[in-house]
C-alpha cells in the first residue's frame, strides 16, 4: 500500500511537470497541484534563529484556525480532485499531535500520500507506532548537526539530546510504512558538520534534503555582494569559508553519486549551491505557481512571497487555483528576480525520481 501510493505521486509529479511545461508555452493553466502543503499552525517550541514563524505564532489564537470539519473538507477537495499528497508543517506540528494524527489518518484514508515536518522534540515512539497504524508516510526531521551545535543552530538547550532519542525510537520500531527524512540547513555555523550529519544519515538507513541558508530579504539580494551578506546574515557562508564550503559541495556530489537516494536534491540543486552563497546564481524560472498549493492557520492561501490569493473558507481548492489572482501571481514568479535556492526552484529530472526511487525500494 506503501509503495503505490508513493508511485501515485510520482505519476502526479511528472504530470505537474509535463502540463507545467504545456502552460508556460501555450500561456494557459493546465495544471493542478502536486501536493497541498497545510501549516497547522506557526507555534512552535524552538526559537531558531533562521526562522521568525515562532514570534507569529506567540500572537496567534487557536480558536481562530481551521476546525477539523474544515480540514478535512478541504482534504476531501483535494482527494476528489486527484491531488497525490497532503503534508503538515508548522511551526511545530506535534504541539497539536491528536489532531495531527487525526488529519494524517483522514487523508491516508483517502487514498494520498502523508507527511509532516517537525524538530523532533515531541516525536517519540508513541507517535511514531500512531502513524504507522493509520498508514504512515514520511517524517521529515530537522538536524542540523550532530553535536551540541544543533541546539545553538535551533535555538533550544537539549535539542540534540532529543533528536538522538527520536532516532533512536525509529530505530527501535523500525516502521514498514514510515520513511525518514533528515532536513539540515547549510550554513556559516555547521559548514563543518554537514557530512557527519550526512554519513550519519546513511548509517542509519535515511535520507537528507540539504537546504542552503536563506534570509528571504526580498529586497537587498541584487545590492549585497558576498562580505556585505555575511555582515548582515552571519549564518551566510563567509568568503574565508568559501573554499570549505566548495569541499563540502564536491564531497556531497561524491555521495549523491554512489547512492541515489541517500541525498534528496538533484546534482543540480547541489552544484548551485557555491554560485548561490557567492551571489553569482543564474536566474531561473520560477514555478511555484503551477505547483503549491500553501494552506496557513486561518485557512489563508498563499504564494512564497507574493501574499495571499485566497481563503479556503470562502472558496474552493479548485477555484482559488483557478482564479485571476492566483494565475496574476503565477506570472509575477516567472519574472520573480530573487535568487533562491528553495527546493521548488530544483526538482529532481524524472529520470532522477526514478533512479532515487529504484535504490530506496532495494534498501528497503
Amino acid at each position: 500500500m506503501h509503495f503505490f501510493r508513493l508511485f501515485k505521486v510520482f505519476c502526479g509529479k511528472v504530470q505537474n511537470k509535463v502540463t507545467t511545461s504545456l502552460s508556460l508555452l501555450t500561456g494557459i493553466n493546465f495544471t493542478k497541484p502536486d501536493g497541498i502543503y497545510y501549516l497547522m499552525s506557526n507555534r512552535c517550541n524552538f526559537r531558531c534563529p533562521m526562522c521568525d514563524q515562532w514570534k507569529m505564532g506567540q500572537t496567534e489564537d487557536v480558536k481562530e484556525y481551521l476546525s477539523t470539519t474544515e480540514v478535512k473538507k478541504m482534504i476531501d477537495q483535494a482527494s476528489a480532485w486527484g491531488i497525490k499528497s497532503f503534508g503538515v508543517s508548522g511551526g511545530e506540528p506535534l504541539l497539536f499531535k491528536e489532531h495531527l494524527l487525526e488529519y494524517l489518518a483522514y487523508a491516508n484514508k483517502k487514498g494520498m500520500y502523508t507527511h509532516f515536518v517537525t524538530n523532533g522534540w515531541l516525536l517519540d515512539e508513541d507517535i511514531i507506532r500512531g502513524y504507522e497504524a493509520v498508514g504512515g508516510g514520511h517524517i521529515s526531521l530537522s538536524l542540523d548537526a550532530f553535536s551540541p551545535l544543533h541546539d545553538e543552530l535551533r535555538g533550544t538547550p537539549g535539542a540534540f539530546e532529543r533528536v538522538k532519542k527520536t532516532l533512536e525510537a525509529y530505530k527501535k520500531v523500525r516502521p514498514k510504512n514510515i520513511l525518514l527524512k533528515i532536513n539540515l540547513v547549510i550554513s556559516e555555523k555547521n559548514l563543518n558538520e554537514v557530512l557527519d550529519v550526512v554519513k550519519m544519515a546513511r548509517t542509519i538507513g535515511v535520507s537528507i534534503w540539504l537546504q542552503p541558508y536563506d534570509p528571504y530579504n526580498w529586497t537587498t539580494r541584487k545590492t549585497l555582494n558576498q562580505t556585505q551578506y555575511h555582515e548582515k546574515y552571519p549564518l551566510w557562508i563567509s568568503e574565508y569559508n568559501f573554499p570549505k564550503l566548495e569541499k563540502v559541495i564536491k564531497d556531497l556530489i561524491k555521495l549523491k553519486k554512489s547512492d541515489a537516494s541517500l541525498i534528496i536534491n538533484s546534482l543540480e540543486h547541489l552544484a548551485a549551491m557555491t554560485k548561490y552563497f557567492a551571489v553569482k546564481l543564474n536566474r531561473k524560472t520560477c514555478n511555484v505557481g503551477y505547483r503549491s498549493f500553501v494552506v496557513g492557520p486561518f485557512g489563508e492561501v498563499s504564494v512564497c512571497r507574493f501574499g495571499e490569493v485566497g481563503n479556503i473558507r470562502e472558496q474552493t481548492i479548485k477555484e482559488i487555483w483557478r482564479s485571476k489572482k492566483y494565475d496574476d501571481v503565477r506570472k509575477a514568479a516567472n519574472h520573480c528576480n530573487y535568487d533562491c535556492l528553495l527546493g521548488c526552484m530544483y526538482d529532481p529530472s524524472i529520470f532522477s525520481w526514478i533512479k532515487s526511487g529504484l535504490s530506496l525500494f532495494l534498501k528497503r
